[in-house]
Order: C-alpha cells, then sequence, then structure tokens
C-alpha cells in the first residue's frame, strides 16, 4: 500500500478514499503454511481500484466485499481447474492459470505460519521430514509407477507419495521443486539435470575416473558416456544417476565446487607470529584439514584491502575447516610496497618445507571467494596413469 501520513493521509479521509499507513515495524505475513482457527478480520469496505476476482487478472483481488490473494493451502496443491480447497477460499478455477506453485485464491489472513505436517503421514501434498519441506512434484519423462520408485535423492522413497500425489509425481524437496518440474531430456552436452530412462541424471564426479574426451565411455552402469558430459560438466565429471550415485559419488557445482561441511562456525582464536622485524602473520590454527588459506600484503595503502577480505575469506576457511592466515610486510627483505608481490613464493616455500599442509591456497588482498561450497581440494585432480 501507499504511506499516507499527516495532511495528505486527512485529504484522503475526508474524500472516502482507503488509507493504507505502514511502519517501520511492520512485518510482511507469511500467507503459506497453515490454517489458523480465528482467521484474521478483514475488512468488507472494498478498494475501487482493486481488481475482481471474477476477471482472473491479478492475484489480490476483491470477491463478495473480501479480499482475496494467492495462498499455499496446508496439504493441498492445485492440479486441476475445477479442484477446490475448502472454506475460505474460491472455486479453483478462479485462480487456475493465475495462482502459480499450485495456491489457491483464497481470503487475505486465512493462513499464518505453522509446522507442516509430517511426510510420514502420508495423506498431504506438502510436508516436512528432517527439517526439510516437501511438496507433490510431477517431473516430466519420470512418473511414478511403482510404490518403493524414487527418481533422485532430492525426493522421498515413492511410498511417501503412493496414493498421495496425483499423475504420477514425487514428494520432492521444495527448494528443487522449479528444476524438476521443468526436467529436460538428456541429451548431448545440453542439461544438467535431465531426465534419461525415467531417472534424474546430474554432473558428478566419479571416485574412479575423470572425463579427458567426449568418447570416453560411461564409468559406470550408473553413468552416461562422454558425449553427454563433454562441454557441460567440468572438472573431468560425468552425467550419473542422482539417486544411484549421492551414495558414493562426490556431487560438485562447477569448477571445485562442493557440499558445504555440516560443521558450526569455527571461531577459533587468532596467533600472532612474528616472523621477523619486517613481516607478522595472523594465523587461525584449526588442525581438520590438510589445507591452508594464506594471503599477504604489504605495509601501507594496501592493508585496508586485506583488512576487509581476511573477514570473508577466513570465515570461508571455516566452513571447510581449513587453516587460515594473513601475512603484512615481506617475508625477506624489501623496502618498496610492491616488493610484497613476491610473498607468494615464499609462502609457498615454507609451506612445502616447514608445516604439514598438502594443499596451499594463496589469494592476493583483494580477492575473496563468493561461494561458500568451494573446495580447494576438488580443484587439483590426480594424474591419468
Amino acid at each position: 500500500g501507499s504511506l499516507a501520513t499527516g495532511k495528505e493521509q486527512s485529504l484522503a479521509e475526508r474524500a472516502g478514499a482507503p488509507t493504507h499507513t505502514s511502519t517501520l515495524n511492520d512485518k510482511p505475513q507469511d500467507n503459506h503454511i497453515s490454517v489458523n482457527s480465528k482467521p484474521a478480520v478483514v475488512s468488507t469496505a472494498s478498494p475501487a481500484s482493486m481488481a475482481k476476482c471474477s476477471d482472473k487478472n491479478s492475484q489480490r483481488c476483491d470477491h463478495g466485499n473480501k479480499t482475496y490473494v494467492c495462498t499455499s493451502v496446508p496439504g493441498v496443491l492445485q492440479y486441476e481447474m475445477d479442484q477446490n480447497a475448502g472454506s475460505g477460499c474460491l472455486p479453483g478455477n478462479y485462480s487456475w492459470r493465475l495462482c502459480q506453485d499450485g495456491k489457491f485464491l483464497c481470503e487475505e489472513g486465512l493462513y499464518v505460519e505453522k509446522k507442516l505436517p509430517s511426510c510420514t503421514m502420508k495423506k498431504d501434498q506438502r510436508c516436512e521430514y528432517n527439517s526439510s519441506k516437501y511438496r507433490c512434484t510431477v517431473i516430466p519423462g519420470v512418473l511414478q509407477h511403482e510404490r518403493h520408485q524414487q527418481p533422485s535423492a532430492r525426493c522421498l522413497p515413492g511410498s511417501f507419495s503412493w496414493e498421495v500425489c496425483q499423475k504420477g509425481g514425487f514428494m520432492c524437496e521444495e527448494e528443487s521443486y522449479d528444476v524438476l518440474s521443468a526436467l529436460p531430456d538428456c541429451a548431448p552436452g545440453k542439461h544438467s539435470p535431465c531426465g534419461y530412462q525415467k531417472a534424474i541424471y546430474s554432473c558428478y564426479q566419479h571416485p574412479e575416473e575423470i572425463q579427458y574426451t567426449s568418447q570416453d565411455p560411461a564409468p559406470s552402469d550408473n553413468c552416461l558416456d562422454g558425449s553427454y558430459s563433454w562441454n557441460l560438466c567440468k572438472s573431468g565429471r560425468f552425467l550419473c544417476n542422482e539417486k544411484e550415485s549421492l551414495g558414493h559419488l562426490n556431487p560438485m557445482a562447477d569448477y571445485g565446487q562442493c557440499q558445504i561441511p555440516k560443521r558450526p562456525f569455527i571461531n577459533t582464536a587468532v596467533e600472532k607470529e612474528e616472523f621477523s622485524s619486517t613481516l607478522n602473520i595472523m594465523w587461525v590454527r584449526r588442525n581438520l584439514t590438510k589445507v591452508l588459506v594464506a594471503q599477504a600484503v604489504g605495509f601501507g595503502k594496501y592493508e585496508v584491502l586485506l583488512e576487509a577480505s581476511r573477514l570473508v575469506n577466513n570465515r570461508w576457511a571455516s566452513y571447510h575447516g581449513y587453516d587460515y592466515a594473513a601475512a603484512i610486510g615481506f617475508f625477506h627483505g624489501g623496502e618498496k610496497e610492491w616488493h610484497s608481490s613476491f610473498n607468494k613464493v615464499f609462502w609457498i616455500d615454507y609451506a612445502l618445507k616447514k608445516t604439514s599442509y598438502e594443499f596451499l591456497f594463496y589469494m592476493d588482498a583483494d580477492a575473496f571467494v563468493f561461494s561458500p561450497s568451494f573446495c580447494v581440494e576438488h580443484l587439483l585432480r590426480p594424474a591419468k596413469p
């Protein structure tokens, strides 16, 4: 709504026009989950400018002097035009092809936030399981025809959706709905994820094989040959069956990314080491991996860059348990600020000779990692024998 205060609000009231006031403390209403035993009172005054629900062209409209909005109804998704959601909601033909994600046009304020029903009850089309939200999802080309069918690790076993979801749908993660509901067929170098022989395939790193050419054969029965993944999957990965592969393959996004370990933020105290009169090192030792993330900068105006980037990079390193170190000054000699450019060479020499790290990931002072799932270990691959 508009913000009307002071003289403008008084003029609006005298004119008989509806006014909408707002404050910084207002919180938007979440119309997503469960029914409230005492629906919020909705004004019977219908704004003259509000569209009529019968026009079917607005997701917030008026019907019978009540305001209706597109709303997620707990346990019910709209699959057909004539489907109804129950009391407080308009018949399905009002919301068909207007509301998205299976929503209905319901009275504004009818639903308030409440925990979703458990998927183990096997009767709701939207539910929660192990703290994750699931919803019935129709996957093109991958329809349920058996009770225990499971097309992907993103979806629950077929017993959860059998006789619950319509049109062959599965109970899949809500965050994957947009991807799975428009799943394309697998084709050489085209799509990931994609559908192939009633299963979902995505780019995965095989533990024993790396793709080097488009003619490489499939590394296992659960993966497609190299022609499908060439120029599509990065870092030598193949297109593999999600359900069969997730148990033993390492899923990664492009260019060295992987899943963030389920590890809390490790707020380790920073140790300060004085290597010499020209170099100070701030070191965070977590002793959880063989990876050291290092940055360096010379004394002078560029120190402010390191001060900003190290906060981000140290936090990213903590997600993966990496040690982190930031050096200010010069490793060996040096008088001018640009001499610190050689710090990276001395960092590598020091890490190889004086520490037990297997990886040293060096970053300039003005560089930072913007993707938390980025993994240092997956940047390097073993040489092919």
